[in-house]
């Protein structure tokens, strides 16, 4: 598995040095992928060197299409090719912050099989910093051992919520179509809520309403998990790159964090804090494999975990 590191470390870094590149150029926006998520055109050039450098099969970003739905992702459970060796990428996580100049920006590798992550690296090109973990042997911070904190309690714990990007199916304000006070309406599409719920009476082709639950993934959903965490934590933060807020957990730097991630946001980070000695778990499970699930996660120091969860569980 050195090997697969090594050379993820390597990519990672090589993509990083040209996105500073062209960052020091201008941040050109290249395009909205499915009308709402920036995408530069350093995002593409990054894309293009790290699958020019992997050997085998790249799962990136930008293969799959943005839909409606909580993510705003097409249902990653139909995809059947997570068998066999594959590696994750995200080009850049943090688009949205590096188009606007912001240094909270990572590239993230994953080398997974059979949907299990075995090696991951994090790199933060412009903080200067590298996480990376090989499955049972530790995880690191430009070389040196990292662990998870030990915070006294939730009481004394800054903790990190993922918050999403506007996108399609998600409304302003999480208000529907319309307006307050209506309900949904148009076609049938996804949403956090089980089937035929939140329905208007006699509205059968309503849209569902989001899941308000803490464990959803709506923007009501959101709003809920956030006013739990300021009312019982000591702060409350978010980097704008959902694999740093992972990873500043792994080292300790937040005691925790929350939030739905897409899989190349998770695979890599998620390994980086399990190794470091986090815990990591979902308050509402979706249909990948674990080690790419980031619906609902939550990753935490071991001694606020159990709180966390139940704080944050209907």
């Amino acid at each position: 598995m050195t090997y697969e590191l090594d050379l993820a470390v390597r990519t990672a870094v090589a993509a990083g040095r040209l996105i500073t590149e062209y960052s020091a150029e201008g941040r050109a926006l290249a395009d909205y992928r499915g009308g709402f998520e920036p995408v530069t055109v350093a995002d593409l050039a990054s894309d293009g060197l790290i699958r020019d450098s992997l050997p085998g099969r790249v799962l990136s970003e930008g293969d799959v299409s943005p839909l409606p739905g909580p993510g705003g992702l097409s249902d990653l459970g139909d995809l059947d090719d997570l068998d066999g060796p594959l590696w994750i990428v995200d080009p850049i996580g943090g688009a949205a912050d590096f188009s606007r100049g912001h240094r909270h920006v990572t590239v993230s590798i994953a080398y997974a099989v059979d949907g299990q992550v075995r090696a991951g690296v994090v790199h933060a090109p412009f903080l200067d910093e590298t996480f990376t973990a090989v499955r049972g042997r530790g995880a690191f911070l430009n070389g040196r051992p990292i662990r998870a904190g030990e915070p006294e309690g939730l009481g004394r714990s800054v903790v990190g919520a993922v918050l999403p990007s506007r996108g399609p199916g998600r409304e302003p304000l999480g208000l529907p179509p319309g307006g307050p006070g209506t309900e949904p309406a148009g076609p049938s599409g996804r949403s956090g809520a089980e089937p035929g719920a939140g329905l208007s009476p006699g509205a059968s082709n309503a849209r569902p309403v989001a899941d308000p639950s803490p464990g959803g993934s709506g923007v009501e959903a959101v709003v809920e998990r956030v006013r739990r965490l300021l009312t019982r934590c000591e702060g409350v933060r978010s980097s704008g790159a959902p694999s740093l807020d992972v990873c500043w957990t792994a080292c300790g730097r937040l005691d925790a964090c929350t939030g739905t991630l897409r899989p190349w946001e998770v695979a890599a980070a998620g390994l980086v804090a399990t190794e470091a000695g986090a815990r990591r778990g979902n308050l509402a499970p979706g249909p990948l494999p674990p080690d790419l699930d980031g619906e609902g996660l939550v990753v935490a120091a071991p001694a606020v975990y159990g709180e966390l969860m139940t704080l944050l569980s209907d």
